[in-house]
């Protein structure tokens, strides 16, 4: 396992040859090809009649835009021209002048760890992004699942090192939240995962209100190409309606000793999340991190810490 996940982000192998099959065969676009596919990492299919998906489409663009590589390019170059090739296929060709705003919204992944510049310049002048943090029990628990429980998985087989580097992840996702959204105040958005489960309705109508779009009681249930989505979670299928149930779920799956490391190295991490807006949450979470960052990264300089290449050796030995 921890050898497979060594390979998913490296792009020597491309460098060195300028076969794009290099970069196509590497996880990381795998699953750009199954997310793109509506299959959402295998958590959860749907119709193939749902979708006009093209994965020669999307493959020829991939190919397209790494030829126009230089040799040797280096791996923010790749990550790049991937993430370039794919907003451009799924989302590009629907973009028009003053067409709906959009809105990508996301906790967890590395999205927000890439070029955010570049993925606005592709999305157009009418997209925006929602970070939305999750407090560090809930959120490192979920991990816990997907990594080491799901799928037959058993607690035993958690290694030493997991929670540790989540609660490193965890302080990643807090960083980048912070970054970007004060290099792109108003079309980078900041909010508290647990404000929308616990809130939905109200959250929602503020979030319509700033993306200029009317709120429908419809948003409370959440739909995928039309048909209600169950969520992509490794807990299986989710209500219908937005829920809190995933706020307490970490007392099933963290132990006591687990808990208390995540208290003492995230120290008021939930109540720091709690009604974030756009007015203090950059200055709230720089705060936050300047206070335990050193602490928890030996004092490295975290711009250096999370960079794109590093963030993906940092954590190649877990799969969240």
């Amino acid at each position: 396992m921890e050898q497979r996940n060594l390979r998913a982000f490296s792009f020597s192998e491309f460098r060195r040859t300028h076969e794009a099959t290099a970069v196509l065969e590497t996880e990381f676009v795998q699953k750009l090809f199954k997310f793109a596919d509506g299959r959402l990492h295998s958590k959860q299919r749907y119709d193939d009649e749902l979708t006009d998906f093209s994965r020669d489409a999307l493959e020829r663009a991939f190919r397209a835009e790494l030829a126009q590589l230089p040799v040797g390019s280096l791996p923010e170059d790749v990550f790049r021209a991937i993430e370039l090739a794919f907003f451009r296929t799924l989302i590009g060709d629907q973009l028009t002048p003053g067409a709906e705003p959009l809105l990508l919204t996301n906790h967890c992944s590395r999205t927000f760890v890439g070029d955010i510049g570049a993925l606005f310049d592709v999305l157009g002048e009418s997209s925006f992004y929602l970070h939305t943090l999750r407090d560090p029990l809930s959120q490192i628990a979920s991990w816990k699942h997907y990594s080491h429980l799901s799928q037959g998985k058993i607690t035993h087989a958690v290694p030493e090192h997991f929670v540790d580097e989540a609660i490193t992840r965890w302080y990643c996702s807090v960083y980048f939240a912070a970054r970007n959204s004060q290099a792109y105040p108003d079309r980078y958005w900041v909010r508290s995962y647990s404000d929308l489960v616990t809130h939905p309705q109200a959250f929602l109508i503020r979030l319509c209100e700033q993306l200029g779009v009317p709120f429908v009681d419809s948003m409370l249930q959440p739909t995928y190409l039309g048909q209600q989505w169950s969520g992509n979670s490794s807990f299986g299928k989710l209500a219908a309606s937005i829920t809190d149930e995933t706020l307490t779920r970490y007392r099933k799956y963290l132990v006591s000793e687990e808990i208390d490391k995540i208290h003492n190295a995230v120290p008021d991490g939930v109540a720091l999340l709690q009604g974030l807006t756009d007015a203090d949450a950059s200055s709230r979470l720089m705060d936050y991190c300047a206070q335990n960052l050193p602490r928890q990264l030996d004092g490295e300089d975290p711009n250096h810490y999370f960079s794109r290449e590093r963030y993906n050796q940092l954590f190649a030995r877990t799969q969240f």
